[in-house]
This record gives structure tokens, sequence and C-alpha cells, in this order.
């Protein structure tokens, strides 16, 4: 017999290895696995975090296995959380930037939604009333069966996002509101020396196919806010709104459908002013503040 099947202490440390180095593969498996899903919205990010249960054959789920007015977290384990590194609005309710733990209070008609600022609890530990939580309450829908609880971002805009929470037949649709980082307000004196038009010269290697060496593009100053559109070839035109960035700064937001779809917050239109006339303007695209790389020059003519 070897030495170390004789000594029952050195059997019993390698039998105690053996678990800690199984330890993680097994331990990974759960009934209710760990999921986050993030949307960013004008800067804003919001991100839920939360455990998946599965309703495995269960019915009820609510007014069951979970009954009416029992304060649950819509997730298992560690309690479902919302983090907004900004402030936004929930369903017109302000929600102060930080990490939120996530509770309902099921009922046959209407449901409470609590959000704690302790996002650390468990779900078998729901919080005591408070006068920091935000507290209102939604209706939910009836809609098509989800197995696994399920929360999701089925749309996003410019203003904010939807928020969605489904499981069994149960939905409830959130709308979150972002604080826009967009400023349309000019001076008037410095807009309408912008107004007017600009003559691009185009270096060879950058002209689209067709295009002729130069191009001439406008903008005008309308209803407060200046616009304009640059020629992208042949019948096609880009189509912005200047957004000030500082003074005689603009970063171009781009139009679809006559509004604002995207700012494009790497690109910077920097107008040539000299005792409040513009002679023309400079094109810059900046990444990470380590590229600054001039993309178009145009001398204004009018």
């Amino acid at each position: 017999m070897s030495p170390l099947l004789r000594n029952p202490v050195l059997v019993s440390l390698g039998f105690l290895t053996l678990l800690v180095y199984a330890a993680p593969a097994s331990a990974q498996i759960r009934g209710s696995e760990r999921a986050t899903v993030s949307q960013v919205s004008d800067g804003t990010s919001v991100t839920v975090d939360y455990s998946r249960p599965l309703v495995r054959g269960r019915s009820p789920v609510f007014g069951g296995l979970i009954d009416w007015g029992h304060v649950w977290t819509p997730g298992a384990n560690s309690a479902t959380t919302l983090a907004v590194d900004h402030p936004v609005t929930l369903n017109g309710n302000a929600v102060p930037e930080g990490a939120w733990s996530v509770w309902f209070i099921p009922g046959e008609g209407e449901w409470e939604v609590v959000l704690d600022p302790d996002e650390r609890l468990y779900h078998t530990q729901p919080p005591e009333p408070d006068d920091d939580q935000v507290r209102f309450r939604v209706r939910p829908e009836v809609g098509e069966f989800t197995e696994v609880l399920t929360w999701d971002f089925p749309m996003v805009d410019r203003e904010g996002m939807d928020l969605r929470f489904r499981w069994d037949q149960v939905e409830i649709d959130f709308r979150i509101d972002v604080e826009s980082t967009a400023v349309t307000e000019t001076p008037v004196d410095e807009a309408r020396a912008i107004a007017g038009s600009y003559e691009v010269e185009v270096p060879p290697e950058r002209q689209a196919e067709g295009a002729p060496p130069t191009m001439t593009f406008e903008i005008a100053y309308e209803d407060g806010v200046l616009r304009g559109a640059l020629p992208m070839g042949p019948g096609e035109m880009a189509r912005f709104e200047l957004l000030p960035r500082a003074s005689w700064i603009y970063s171009p937001g781009w139009m679809m459908d006559g509004e604002v779809f995207e700012q494009e917050l790497e690109i910077f239109m920097e107008f040539d002013e000299e005792e409040g006339t513009v002679q023309g303007l400079e094109m810059r695209g900046v990444v990470d503040d380590r590229i600054d790389r001039v993309m178009m020059r145009a001398t204004k003519v009018r």
C-alpha cells in the first residue's frame, strides 16, 4: 500500500483539494441564470442586472407561485437591479443617478413598482417602505407566453428608450426618458453671420464618382436653428442641423424626416470668423482626443 493511502490525513487533504478545484465548474450551474441587458440613449446608459427563472410548468405563476400582495424582485437570487449613470424619468417618475434594487407588488389589477436605493439585497430581503424609494403603479398586459423571465429594450430613440418585462403571460412596458445633451440655441448675430453659401474644393482622391471637383452647399437660419445639406453624390444630400458646441463651433445633427436622429459628437464644424464676419469653415473629425483630422474646408461665397 502506498504511503498516501496509509495516511488518512493525506487522503482527506487530497479529497478536499479535488473538491476545491471542482467547485468552480459545478458552481456555474444555476436554476436561474444571471443576465445583464444595457441600452444607451443620448449618452445615458441604463442597465438591468437580473437572474432568469423559468416557469417549468408551474401554474398559475402570479396569484399562485407568487401571491398577490407579495413583495417580489422580478428575477431570482440577488435582487434585480436597475442602474442609470444620469438622472432619468421612468414612467414619468424621477429616478436619480445610481443603482436601485427593483421590486414588484403584484395585484389582481394594478401592480406597484418599488425602486430601493439599496441594490445589494437578496430576494428574501424585501425593503421596508422608505422616503428614498421611487414608487409608482403600472397595469400589466397579457402577452405571449414567455418561459424564461426576460427584460429587454424593444425600442430606443434620441429621447430615451422602452424597457419591457415579460414572464409567463405577463408583460409590463416602461418608458425611460433621458436628459437631452443637444443644445440648439444659437446667438442670433452668430447664426446670421454663418447662414449663406459655401464652396468646397474636393481633392481628387476624395471625389465621389461623377461629382464635380467643387461643390456648393447652403446653410440657412430658420425658426431659430441653423440647417444645411451636404451633397454626397448625384442626387444625394446629407441634411443636418448645426448643434452648438462652443462659440463658432458646431457638430452636425444628421436629419431624417425633418428631425435630428443622430448627433455626430466626433465631428466639428469650426467657422473662421473675424469681427462678426464668417470667411469659411473647417470640418474636422476628432476621435478620443487623439486623432484630429481635417475632413473638409469650405469658403463662404455669399
